[in-house]
């Protein structure tokens, strides 16, 4: 999308192809949620939004999207800053979160099969019910961070920064853990058996 580009509806799109990175102003980037459905309700990021970062901007405008129920799938949030997201329900499958900050997060009955989040920061996350099928967490920040009841099949957890990090009733068949020291990692009830043909 251009600089100069002018907000028009587009129905039943999703913000996956739209979004840009958080290099975008915060009238581009609340051009592209509103063109999405995903803030109609507002013309524009909020006025104090203004004198954010970048990335912050760009924190602010994802948390209208998510609270809209916008499909995220495939975006490009690379760097983020989008803390204290509370209660989300939402589809981030194959999103781009590399360096992101999503400390405090909490995600209920997300799909985030394929996402990347290497090098994010996940501190005190809260994943609950969650698809993280082939996820991609090399790197990222996971201390204090909970998953439970969550389908991790496939994920990448390589040298994370872990400590007190709990995965309750999880599967975590084929999931790579690699480069954490011995005790950093709780896990309690989880199933790592091979699913049956037809199971996820």
């Amino acid at each position: 999308m251009g600089r100069h580009a002018r907000a028009r509806k587009i129905p039943s799109m999703s913000v996956s192809k739209r979004f840009r990175t958080p290099h975008d102003s915060g009238r581009q980037v609340a051009i592209l949620c509103k063109e999405t459905g995903a803030t109609l309700f507002m013309a524009e990021l909020p006025k104090e939004a203004d004198t954010e970062p970048p990335a912050r901007r760009m924190g602010i405008a994802l948390e209208l999207a998510l609270r809209a129920e916008a499909d995220l799938s495939g975006a490009d949030l690379r760097g983020v800053i989008a803390q204290d997201l509370q209660s989300f329900e939402g589809k981030l499958a194959g999103a781009d979160f590399t360096g992101a900050d999503l400390s405090n997060l909490e995600c209920i009955g997300c799909d985030v099969r394929q996402t990347r989040f290497a090098g994010a920061s996940l501190a005190k996350a809260d994943f609950r019910g969650c698809d993280l099928r082939g996820a991609d967490l090399t790197g990222a920040d996971i201390r204090h961070a909970q998953f439970q009841f969550c389908n991790a099949r496939g994920a990448l957890f390589v040298n994370p920064l872990a400590d007190q990090t709990y995965f309750w009733t999880t599967k975590l068949y084929d999931a790579t853990f690699s480069g954490v020291e011995p005790g950093k990692i709780i896990f309690e009830d989880c199933n790592y058996s091979e699913p049956d043909a037809g199971e996820d």
